[in-house]
């Protein structure tokens, strides 16, 4: 008795999930069908006449729909009905917008048919001449680095004279010690001053001055990156024009 009543109970689970999994496909299905048709139609946006001059038009709303509503694929159309009417192109966007109500037949349990909702969103293409890239490539401005104070700009990020590699040593270690142009080091007048080194000092291989604290102005860099431009006629760091070479 229990059997009889239980099998009945687990088909009609069966095929409510089946169903389910039927309607997830043919969802699928549409959204990608919505998908395919927004990229073409993005594209008819830009086009050429006879003359081969370029036009760019936005198309109509309903020339958008009939185009999608042509190439729904088969199957859904045949398992239910399909709309397009929320769909629109506004503001150089195309939205194609689909409610899709499947058919419920032999339905053993009355449930209530709701629209299942699809959705594909381009920007339509407006394309640009050969001229046209030639000539903003050719304005495109060359970026460089520069600090705060600095008297020079920088064409390398990792430059040493901005991307700093900090030392340490005693104070009687770097009074041997030279930089990379020969010099010595002589005390930082913000961080050392008139008083005494401390136990650990700090410097920089292309700098010449050693610091007390790590928090010193001396070993930080502002560094910005700004049109060659806007440098104000600042010579190229000789460094990095060497690598440049």
């Amino acid at each position: 008795m229990e059997a009889s009543l239980a099998l009945p109970v687990f088909l009609i689970a069966v095929l409510v999930l089946l169903k389910i999994v039927d309607l997830y496909r043919l969802h699928g299905m549409l959204t990608v069908s919505l998908q395919e048709s927004a990229r073409y139609l993005s594209v008819c946006a830009y086009a050429v006449d006879e003359t081969g001059k370029e036009t760019y038009e936005i198309p109509e709303t309903a020339a958008c729909i009939a185009y999608a509503e042509a190439k729904i694929p088969k199957e859904i159309r045949e398992n239910g009905m399909v709309t397009l009417a929320g769909s629109r192109v506004k503001n150089g966007w195309l939205e194609l917008k689909a409610i899709y109500w499947p058919k419920m037949r032999n339905r053993l349990i009355p449930v209530r048919n709701r629209g299942i909702a699809a959705c594909a969103k381009v920007h339509l293409f407006c394309g640009k001449t050969e001229e046209e890239a030639d000539e903003e490539e050719g304005e495109a401005k060359q970026m460089v680095w520069v600090t705060e104070n600095g008297s020079v700009y920088h064409t390398d990020s990792s430059c040493s004279h901005i991307n700093l590699s900090i030392q340490v040593s005693s104070p009687g270690a770097l009074a041997w010690k030279r930089n990379q142009d020969g010099e010595k080091y002589k005390e930082c007048e913000q961080c050392v001053g008139n008083g005494a080194a401390g136990a650990e000092v700090y410097y920089t291989k292309y700098g010449n001055r050693y610091h007390n604290s790590l928090s010193c102005k001396g070993l930080k860099r502002k560094v910005k990156l700004v049109a060659l431009e806007q440098t104000d006629g600042l010579p190229q760091c000789s460094k990095c024009a060497k690598k440049a070479a």
